[in-house]
């Protein structure tokens, strides 16, 4: 036999081994991600019949939290936003409209300007995981819709959004653990707060008199586009760096934390005038 039949023998060999073990990978790989998926369970409230909740003392802060009574095998992760809109309706300023199927699963209570909603995680756990297969537990549409004519959140839940549109305000006050998006809105003082895993805030299409970001708080995880904004004034306690375009704001402070604070700007577009008190 010749040398070079041999070499062809050889690659041929080698090509039908290699294809072997690249489909004896890729079906481990399948049996994997089934796997996988099968271990989770997913559900989604439905959206279809929204009601008013019966709110006895008008608010401006609402405050949302969890409560869990007992000890649960599986926590359920949820997937919570909140809407502002302007007031269309006399009737539905300070109102809070939700799918009538969460009423189980919130109880609200009101102090002063305050209103509070409390995530029953017992409840939820109760109708969708006790009985399920999977270990992991996302519940979908946990979706809640406010006509206000300011925005003042705070929560501590781990997944949330607060959206926020249309609305001429004198503040927008948000804090939570999750993301924010401001669109086509009109503020004089805008304040975002975010901690948590996958936190964002994205404010679009908007007029702002005086934007306030905590560095140490939002990090590099913020975004402006297309905005009008007076005032920018940026704190924070470690090291930090922005990206500032000239058409983000007319006037840029920073206000250090500590004497070890810095902040690195870097500035495009065309020239720019910086002043040093």
């Amino acid at each position: 036999m010749r040398l070079t039949t041999k070499i062809i023998i050889g690659l041929i060999v080698s090509i039908f081994l290699l294809s072997f073990c690249v489909i004896i990978g890729i079906s481990f790989i399948n049996t994997d991600n089934y796997e996988r998926r099968s271990n989770v369970y997913t559900s989604k409230i439905s959206q279809e019949n929204l009601v008013a909740l019966d709110i006895d003392i008008p608010f401006q802060t609402i405050f949302m939290d969890e409560v869990q009574n007992r000890l649960i095998e599986k926590r359920p992760n949820l997937s919570v936003s909140i809407r502002y809109s302007p007031v269309t309706n006399p009737e539905d300023q300070n109102q809070l409209f939700l799918p009538e199927e969460l009423l189980k699963f919130v109880d609200t209570e009101s102090s002063n300007d305050t209103l509070f909603i409390r995530v029953k995680m017992d409840a939820i756990y109760d109708q969708y995981a006790e009985n399920s297969k999977g270990n992991y537990i996302f519940i979908d549409g946990f979706n809640f819709f406010v006509y206000a004519k300011e925005v003042d959140v705070v929560s501590n839940l781990e997944r949330i959004k607060v959206d926020v549109r249309n609305l001429i305000t004198d503040k927008i006050r948000i804090q939570i653990r999750g993301s924010i998006e401001i669109d086509s809105c009109k503020a004089n003082r805008l304040e975002p707060y975010l901690n948590g895993y996958r936190r964002s805030f994205l404010l679009k299409n908007s007029s702002v008199n005086e934007l306030k970001i905590d560095l140490d708080q939002i990090g590099s995880s913020w975004k402006v586009e297309n905005c009008e904004i007076e005032v920018e004034n940026l704190t924070g306690s470690g090291k930090h760096s922005v990206v500032q375009p000239k058409s983000e704001a007319k006037i840029m402070n920073w206000l250090p934390k500590n004497k070890d604070a810095q902040l690195t700007v870097t500035l495009y577009g065309d020239t720019a005038r910086i002043e040093f008190p």
